[in-house]
């Protein structure tokens, strides 16, 4: 969607919330009485229903990605403004608090029981056309011994574990779990399924030879506190394997990942550009293999080994 200087669309409104990434250039958005000076590398968000136009207000071509966001229309009493002009990423660091962490939790819960049924075709979708269907197989094959999964989900990792892995698998959802369950009859596969947190995993420390998440990361409110979890529960030289979807470092993949978040993080709190990696290193771990693959190198790979108390000294 392109405007040379002084251009843009008259006045409109849509039946549905719509993203502009700027690539290029300077625009002015009018949108519910709203005026907002937006330039390159910066998105805006205008709620649905909501009376909008832009111009460019530069002095060079204005060129930008619009996105009609049809599946997710905002809550209007979750927002006081009809116009929201996203800011850089944020990180993950620090902690919202006891209770900000349990309604967070509780978010999570909600929408995983909605999806529960679900959830299997559209990851399938996902991981086919877009992810890879490669990974779970990678993650499993480094699994020895006592293995937890945190974020088991469905199970869609339980076919991919080395048959004398000794397996234990957590997760927030019990709507989740009982199609783990289902599957795990299916494929006579023994587990040990376990509602529980990410953030205080009930487990003795130094119970596992290995722990192992798959594209949860990026749900779990607080991802430092899991890592740490992660951590204390593995056995010394024991390895954590992580495989996740980060934040592409091609540049329009990005941003239309950052749109995406925008709505995401409020409906479901999904993150599709947080990295793992920094933790794993604050963490303490050592890093054994780390590889970030697919379009736009937004799927990363990660194996890690917790050293001895020793090694640590």
């Amino acid at each position: 969607m392109n405007a040379s200087p002084g251009g843009g669309p008259d006045l409109h409104k849509q039946a549905y919330a719509e993203v502009f990434i700027l690539l290029e250039g300077e625009a002015t958005f009018i949108a519910g009485g709203e005026e907002r000076q937006v330039r390159a590398g910066e998105i805006v968000v205008v709620l649905d229903d909501t009376p909008h136009r832009f111009f460019n207000s530069g002095q060079g071509q204005l060129r930008q990605v619009a996105i009609h966001a049809l599946r997710h229309r905002m809550a209007r009493g979750r927002h006081t403004t009809r116009i929201d002009l996203m800011s850089p990423p944020m990180s993950d660091a620090g902690s919202p608090g006891e209770v900000s962490l349990r309604e967070a939790n509780e978010l999570r819960r909600r929408s995983w029981a909605k999806e529960a049924d679900s959830y299997d075709k559209r990851m399938g979708f996902i991981e086919r056309r877009i992810l890879g269907s490669e990974h779970r197989g990678w993650a499993c094959s480094h699994t020895t011994g006592k293995t937890l999964e945190v974020a088991v989900g469905t199970g869609l990792n339980l076919a991919s574990y080395p048959p004398e892995v000794d397996l234990v698998g957590l997760d927030l959802s019990s709507e989740m779990l009982e199609i783990a369950q289902g599957r795990a009859k299916e494929l006579g596969r023994e587990v040990d399924l376990r509602v529980g947190d990410a953030h205080a995993l009930p487990f003795d420390a130094e119970s596992f030879d290995s722990v192992l998440c798959t594209f949860s990361l990026c749900n779990i409110p607080e991802p430092r506190l899991a890592v740490a979890e992660m951590k204390r529960v593995l056995r010394s030289g024991g390895h954590l394997v992580l495989v996740d979807h980060i934040g592409s470092d091609a540049r329009m993949i990005f941003w239309i990942q950052r749109a995406i978040e925008f709505f995401s993080i409020r409906s479901e709190g999904e993150h599709m550009t947080r990295r793992s990696l920094a933790h794993v290193t604050a963490e303490g771990f050592e890093v054994v293999e780390t590889e970030r693959m697919g379009p736009g190198r937004m799927v990363e790979r990660i194996l890690a080994r917790k050293p001895s108390a020793s090694e640590s000294a």
